[in-house]
């Protein structure tokens, strides 16, 4: 039997948005494209050149056995994990304010020391780093350098391995001169692509929407309203008063 529904012609225009329509929509709206990333690179690298420089220092602990091993492997092992609960646990409150209270003159508060200083285990090895970012290099030495010689101090016995394991300063951190940011241009550069992604993306849907209201039954079929009638577009005539 013959299935008239199925056989029937769609009256729905399906419409496939190739790459060579999108060259030609972006080719067609390059000034909305270019305003785009333009305010995308300017306001990035404005607030980039607002924000005051960041250096970083950093220093170094090391984990060790208070005693002699029975069995070097299994102690290595057993201080790695040490080494790594330490450093989650970081730096407790009573340690934050000593560290905060030896720094320099006009140092950090307890707060901004917490947030800007990073505990790290140093992947497969006993040895955790210290890193403290601040816009002023002597400060960032400072702080680093304080918060390892703290931890190495305190943190064995704040651990309940005293007797077993202790730390001491392994390197410590040194006036640090390269800027760790921020970077205008790498800034710039990433804007840049997010603003050609969200250019590009904008001009992909007013160009959807344009070519979606073609006729006045695709009008009708979006909005559920008939439509009674178009109106047409009138050209001036060139001289008419």
């Amino acid at each position: 039997m013959y299935d008239a529904a199925n056989n029937s012609p769609s009256t729905e225009d399906e419409r496939f948005f190739s790459l060579v329509d999108l060259a030609t929509a972006v080719r067609k709206r390059l000034w909305l494209l270019a305003l785009i990333a333009f305010l995308c690179v300017g306001a990035a690298v404005g607030a980039s050149f607002l924000t005051p420089p960041v250096y970083e220092a950093s220093a170094t602990a090391v984990v060790s056995p208070t005693g002699k091993q029975d069995n070097l492997s299994n102690g290595i092992e057993g201080l790695q994990v040490l080494a790594g609960e330490m450093a989650v646990v970081g730096l407790n409150r009573q340690m934050t304010e000593e560290v905060a209270s030896s720094a320099a003159q006009e140092g950090p508060s307890a707060s901004v020391l917490k947030e800007n200083l990073v505990i790290a285990q140093i992947e497969g090895t006993r040895y955790l780093s210290f890193s403290y970012t601040d816009p002023d290099p002597d400060t960032a030495r400072a702080v680093a350098n304080d918060a390892a010689r703290v931890f190495a101090r305190e943190a064995p016995e704040a651990s309940g391995m005293a007797s077993e394991a202790q730390a001491k300063v392994s390197a410590y951190a040194l006036t640090p001169t390269a800027l760790e940011g921020p970077d205008p241009l790498r800034v710039g550069l990433l804007a840049l692509v997010v603003g050609l992604m969200l250019g590009i993306g904008l001009v992909f849907l007013l160009e959807r929407l344009e070519a979606s209201w073609s006729s006045p039954e695709e009008v009708e079929q979006f909005s559920g309203v008939p439509t009674f009638g178009t109106i047409p577009t009138l050209g001036r005539k060139r001289g008419a008063a």
